[in-house]
């Protein structure tokens, strides 16, 4: 007898297969054509303006931390 939470696990698995399946068929049918390269290059710009402004947050933050943490490190000293 299956619980419910198995159900739903396996209906989970059943829906990726099928979208797996699905992006699967559509790399096929759109490889190497102009539209999948326009929406990989969308895609890697997308990622590396993420990336760029991480960086520039954490880079922020991190001077900020220090100015925060500067007089207790002095003070343990």
């Amino acid at each position: 007898m299956f619980h419910f939470a198995e159900h739903l696990t396996l209906a989970s698995k059943a829906l990726i297969d099928a979208q797996l399946a699905g992006f699967h068929a559509f790399s096929l049918a759109f490889a190497n054509s102009p539209l999948a390269d326009a929406a990989f290059d969308g895609g890697l710009a997308l990622v590396e303006r993420n990336v760029e402004a991480f960086r520039g947050s954490l880079a922020g933050n991190t001077v900020v931390a220090r100015q925060l943490l500067a007089p207790i490190a002095g003070s343990l000293r």
